[in-house]
């Protein structure tokens, strides 16, 4: 007993002296907060939206230039059927360069949460660090806009039979199809050519001022070392393009902030110029020498207001564009405006201690002495009760004695619930397959044996084995091997290369663990390889060094056989393989848990939180067009908690939309007889889902990013009140989707998605006055175009996710066509 203390107290003595040297080297050799941390991430953030401007500026330009548009003969129109499929290099890299904007954003979000607990002496507090990240957050939704742009070229391409696109999932509906005689179809083309060419100038113009902005940025948060860094080649170009001189304000100067707030009305007041130059080609006189171009569409005679429902679509697209540049220069303006407040390098910058608020301080005592996990995964099917359900949601429980005998049961029930969760079940399959392995142990005649060949290695590698799935398992189980393997290689070169010199081995070491731990911050999604191949690579120089040093070939506090270096390090790699094994077995013994079931089970969740969030911007809207938003800054006015759940409900969507991802990649390593039929599927609907998404963050962006009360604005609430905008189908077949994946039933049959709102048309109906060119310079105005083009695309994603739902569960249909009859006999 006395010798098991001893070890026990060693063990403990180690433990704590290796943490006191990890807090010792974080916090005063080379010590690396927190708030470093995300500035470093901010300086990144930075760096990312220049590319994705660059990217974004020859994407535009290669649609300008693309064969798609280009005009033929009247033979070559008549045999003009797209039979290949075709590819926009620059579409896919502007997509993957706002694919890492997006995930650079969210390991912002995060690394801010720790940050402002973290102390500091400087003159951003943890409040600023909340008010930089809603500037993040305005900047990304304009910059996520510019790629619906495509969905639009492609929606119209595929309706006129222009071209069909590699990554369509289905062609669109004859029923839809809107093919033109040629010379209509070639005048169209030639439309969108020049509507995409003055584009392409407005985004040079536009990316040219947001780069100085952006660079003005980096230098007031005292991101850059000591001197301006430049923002690539392409910047400079553009910044040449559109004529800034060297006497103007230089990103970094004092009055930096004023020039580009001139630039920007300047922009504002010219930004009508592209709808100047369309309305021209349409035949309406304009005079384009006055200074507000947009006043000058506002004195068009009243007869020539009108537009043919054919134009309506070109001139929302370019209204479309109008609205995004707004929305990202006044984001722009407004993180320009923020890094002059509180910049820490101007003359009379004023460095405080940093401390955590108190109300941070008390959430996390709250958070830390209640009974819930404040760790709770988002993701869980358990959590998605907690969500808002909007004001119609009503408790069941009554008052009085039937609430504390309802109270009383959920506490006597919450012991049932835990042991019957699918976690207490993983809980049990890790511990039937470590006691299989330690079961060796446990008996008298291969006690010895067991631990003599290291076998308890196997059953402490199991905890760190085991994953909910078994193609996580799988997948683990490989690059633990092969991380182990590398280990064990590693190792034995680190001892034999110095020939067991301690003060070689040591170096060696030293060097080997700088280059491992690269890639443990290179690569974190693998810091489970990372992790065994490090500990598998201590123990065994570790366990070879104190041999060597005590001179006992066997340890006293374990008694086991020692071996050399080349046959310990072989039979670790033994021992993690059985682990490794022994973790798969129970995870698929005695029943499956499969990865696909897992994302199908996630795909219902995630069509259930994405039903509460369209309803939620649905709600959105309304507030917006009925001008009953109330006051932003008053947390009870409707917009405030409406705006405060719509963040709730989209950090689960995000969260949810990660697993599912991470399930679908698993999904590849499980075995299965033959290929997954439905594997395509899952990725189609999860690129829609995600498409949904964006785009009724664009919805929501557009209803809340400018809420000035003008006279169109006024207008447009007394006339929404005559419409019926009160639609609840698309909510309701959302539900109907969760439902069926949940329970992998059959839909019903001829579930359709609803036809878009076309809230245009109805307020037409109401007073035609209200859509007149002459109110294109209000912002609700381009707001309502951007509404209702993004409302259109949600409908066509839904139709895309629908059909492939029906390919995944079925639909309820005992009719037999005479096709299917010839298939059955």
């Amino acid at each position: 007993m006395a010798a098991h203390v001893q070890f026990v107290y060693q063990f403990l003595e180690m433990f704590f002296l290796a943490h006191g040297f990890c807090l010792f080297v974080n916090v005063f050799l080379l010590p690396e907060t927190s708030r470093d941390v995300v500035f470093a991430d901010i300086k990144r953030y930075l760096s990312m939206v220049e590319r994705v401007l660059s990217a974004e500026s020859y994407y535009v330009k290669s649609l300008a230039q693309s064969s798609i548009l280009a005009v033929l003969n009247g033979e070559e129109s008549d045999t003009n059927c797209p039979t290949e499929r075709e590819h926009n290099a620059e579409f896919k890299a502007l997509k993957a360069e706002i694919s890492t904007l997006s995930e650079l954003q969210s390991q912002v979000s995060g690394n801010i949460t720790l940050a402002k607990k973290d102390v500091g002496w400087s003159t951003i507090s943890g409040d600023d660090l909340d008010e930089l990240l809603r500037h993040f957050r305005k900047l990304i939704l304009p910059l996520r806009g510019m790629t619906v742009l495509m969905s639009i070229f492609r929606r119209l391409c595929e309706r006129r039979g222009w071209a069909i696109f590699e990554d369509t999932v289905q062609t669109t509906d004859s029923s839809r199809s809107e093919k033109l005689p040629p010379e209509d179809d070639n005048y169209d083309k030639e439309e969108y050519r020049e509507i995409f060419v003055d584009l392409s100038e407005s985004v040079n113009d536009i990316n040219a001022i947001l780069g100085s902005a952006l660079q003005h940025v980096s230098h007031a948060l005292g991101l850059e070392e000591n001197s301006i860094l430049g923002l690539g080649s392409y910047l400079h170009r553009t910044m040449k393009k559109a004529n800034i001189k060297d006497t103007e304000a230089q990103p970094g100067d004092p009055n930096f902030g004023q020039h580009f707030g001139a630039q920007i009305r300047e922009f504002h007041l010219r930004r009508g110029f592209n709808l100047v130059k369309w309305l021209q080609r349409k035949g309406f006189v304009i005079d384009n020498t006055t200074e507000d171009i947009l006043k000058a569409i506002h004195c068009l005679p009243i007869e020539k207001q009108d537009l043919a429902e054919r134009n309506r679509e070109q001139y929302f697209v370019i209204l479309y564009m109008q609205n995004l540049f707004h929305g990202l220069s006044d984001a722009v303006l407004d993180l320009v405006r923020f890094s002059d407040r509180k910049s820490p390098i101007k003359p009379d910058a004023r460095k405080s201690p940093v401390f955590p608020s108190q109300k941070r301080l008390a959430k996390f005592a709250k958070n830390f002495l209640s009974d819930g996990d404040t760790h709770n995964d988002p993701t869980e099917s358990s959590r998605l009760t907690a969500l808002p359900k909007g004001t119609s949601y009503k408790s069941t429980t009554s008052s009085g004695y039937q609430s504390q005998r309802h109270t009383l049961g959920n506490y006597l029930t919450t012991t049932s619930t835990v042991l019957g969760g699918h976690q207490s079940f993983f809980g049990f399959r890790v511990a039937c397959a470590v006691l299989s392995i330690v079961i060796v142990g446990l008996l008298k005649d291969t006690q010895k044996w067991f631990f003599n060949q290291r076998c308890l290695w196997a059953a402490v590698f199991i905890p760190f084995s085991m994953a909910p799935s078994s193609g996580e398992t799988i997948s683990m189980f490989m690059f633990r091997m092969i991380g182990t393997a590398v280990a064990v290689g590693v190792a034995i070169i680190n001892w034999y290369i110095v020939n067991g010199n301690p003060a070689g081995v040591i170096v060696f070491y030293f060097g080997f663990t700088f280059i491992e731990n690269y890639f443990v911050i290179r690569y974190p999604q693998y810091m489970g390889v990372w992790k065994s191949s490090l500990i598998t690579r201590a123990i065994i120089t570790g366990y070879s060094l104190q041999s060597q040093f005590t001179h006992i070939p066997q340890p006293p506090a374990t008694s086991n056989q020692h071996y050399p270096v080349y046959l310990i390090g072989p039979y670790r790699y033994a021992c993690t393989a059985v682990g490794v094994f022994s973790a798969f077995i129970w995870t698929i013994f005695p029943s499956v848990v499969s990865a696909r079931s897992l994302l199908r089970q996630k795909l219902a969740d995630t069509f259930y939180i994405l039903a509460i969030y369209y309803s939620c911007m649905h709600s959105t809207v309304s507030l917006w067009a009925a001008n009953s938003q109330g006051d932003p800054s008053d947390k009870s006015s409707p917009g405030r908690i409406l705006t405060k759940t719509r963040h709730k409900i989209f950090s689960h969507q995000v969260a949810l939309l990660g697993a599912i991802r991470n399930h679908a990649r698993f999904s590849r390593f499980e075995p299965s007889m033959n290929r997954d039929p439905h594997a395509n599927l899952y990725e189609q609907i999860i690129s829609e889902v995600d498409q949904v998404v964006s785009y009724m963050d664009l919805v929501i962006h557009a209803a809340t990013s400018d809420q000035s009360a003008t006279s169109w604005s006024q207008n447009l609430s007394n006339l929404f009140e005559a419409t019926d905008f009160t639609s609840s189908s698309v909510t309701t077949l959302l539900s109907l989707l969760s439902a069926s994946l949940h329970n992998s039933r059959p839909l019903p049959p001829g579930l359709k998605v609803p036809e878009p709102y076309q809230l245009t048309r109805q307020l037409q109906s109401v007073s035609k006055e209200i859509l007149n060119l002459r109110h294109a310079g209000d912002p609700g105005y381009s707001a309502l175009a951007v509404i209702e083009v993004t409302m259109s695309l949600i409908n066509e994603s839904l139709e895309k996710v629908l059909r492939c739902v029906k390919e995944l569960v079925g639909e309820i249909h005992f009719g037999i066509t005479e096709k299917e009859h010839l298939k059955l006999a």
